[in-house]
């Protein structure tokens, strides 16, 4: 069934207008110190290291430190992006028995991202990492980092354009 659009549908936070040029400008600059920040927070990220505690750990770290660099480069294209975009992570899509009836499981994490909430993550993301960092307290700092950077991911991950994640695909396959 199809709902005729009323005055009310107008004034939703899913139609609300692009943001203004000043508005991205502001964007762009705190992307830039919201990019200092946890990196300063981050020193050294070695989250495998946290979690394992062995020697070998902190070189696997070292091998896979672009992940917190391309998480800096996700926080920059979230600053820029105009458009809603959906964020779609799958869980699993086993199957599994309950109550005796073999059932199929196909569980995943949709989430709309709207720019025009931008401000807000981005209070929600300066407040943990004060909490982390000024807290004194190493595991929460670690907790919070880590929190941060894997949430970058998939939300950096959608936003990015296909175009260039193609492109950056072909530069690794030239490698």
């Amino acid at each position: 069934m199809i709902k005729r659009a009323e005055a009310e549908d107008a004034k939703s936070e899913a139609c609300r207008p692009p943001p203004h040029q000043s508005d991205m400008f502001l964007r762009k600059v705190s992307a830039v110190a919201m990019i200092i920040f946890p990196h300063t927070a981050a020193t050294p990220f070695s989250p495998i290291g946290w979690a394992i505690g062995a020697e070998g750990a902190f070189s696997l770290d070292c091998f896979l430190a672009g992940r917190n660099v391309l998480s800096m480069y996700f926080q920059w294209r979230i600053a820029e992006q105009t458009n809603p975009v959906t964020v779609y992570i799958p869980k699993s899509s086993g199957s599994y028995i309950s109550n005796g009836v073999m059932q199929n499981a196909s569980r995943e994490i949709v989430w709309l991202y709207r720019p025009t909430g931008y401000w807000k993550y981005y209070a929600a993301e300066a407040a943990l990492l004060a909490v982390g960092v000024f807290g004194g307290m190493e595991n929460v700092r670690r907790g919070v980092v880590t929190f941060i950077v894997a949430a970058l991911w998939p939300a950096g991950w959608f936003v990015t354009p296909q175009w260039l994640k193609a492109e950056a695909w072909r530069h690794l396959k030239a490698m």
